[in-house]
């Protein structure tokens, strides 16, 4: 839902966006829509789209993306008009709270994470970066964990069970997994203040939490009770 409406809104705005040449940071989600089509008429209509369409026509991932190093500032171009500014801030909005309710976001937008690192060999590099006086400053956009942790426990295991089929998890399924799994110390799922007495949980951790079936959940409490049991006869 999160990428069709995102879709039409940039299509309500293209008027006042054509301009600002955004194709690069709606094309994550233009390839995404067309992955969700095909997905929807094969979960509907046992067609593949692909047996009709030559997929070399559709240069899905052809480019790499450039222009959301410009949207991933910490402020905006000065040069971008006002609409343009408000278009990014709304997909910003929109993201974090698809994220915060637990949306699958594969299915909102396919993003490449590109990591670069220095070797000594310039003929074994894939690319060659070079630094100049007239570009501007790359800010790392720092993410408010009010935003993308915004779930106490009880508010994530509310979530989980309407996400979930299955019978209802309680504060003892999270309790098993969390010991299990150390999500605790998983900054995707969990954030804590430094002063903090509890975590907070992110929209990920939903996703999380949702994708395991009773019978994951039954083992860990059964390993969980044999751990304390053994813990106490230790005592």
């Amino acid at each position: 839902m999160a990428n069709i409406t995102m879709l039409i809104e940039y299509r309500n705005r293209e008027t006042h966006l054509h301009a600002a040449n955004l194709g690069e940071m709606i094309y994550p989600f233009l390839q995404t829509s067309v992955l969700n089509y095909r997905n929807f008429m094969l979960d509907w209509f046992q067609e593949d789209i692909a047996d009709s369409i030559t997929w070399q026509l559709l240069p899905l991932g052809a480019k790499a993306p450039s222009e959301p190093v410009q949207f991933m500032r910490a402020e905006p171009s000065g040069s971008a008009s006002a609409e343009v500014q408000n278009f990014i801030s709304d997909l910003r909005r929109m993201i974090d709270r698809a994220e915060a309710d637990g949306a699958d976001m594969q299915r909102v937008a396919a993003v490449y994470d590109v990591h670069l690192r220095s070797i000594k060999a310039v003929s074994s590099a894939d690319l060659v970066v070079s630094v100049s006086h007239e570009g501007g400053h790359i800010v790392i956009k720092k993410t408010d964990p009010n935003q993308s942790h915004p779930y106490s426990a009880s508010e994530l295991l509310q979530r989980v069970n309407r996400k979930r089929k299955g019978r209802i998890l309680n504060s003892h399924d999270h309790l098993v997994l969390c010991c299990k799994e150390n999500l605790r110390e998983n900054t995707h799922l969990a954030w804590k203040h430094k002063k903090g007495l509890s975590h907070t949980w992110s929209g990920e951790a939903v996703t999380y939490m949702a994708q395991h079936d009773d019978a994951y959940y039954d083992q860990l409490r059964t390993e969980y009770r044999v751990y304390r049991q053994n813990k106490n006869k230790k005592k």
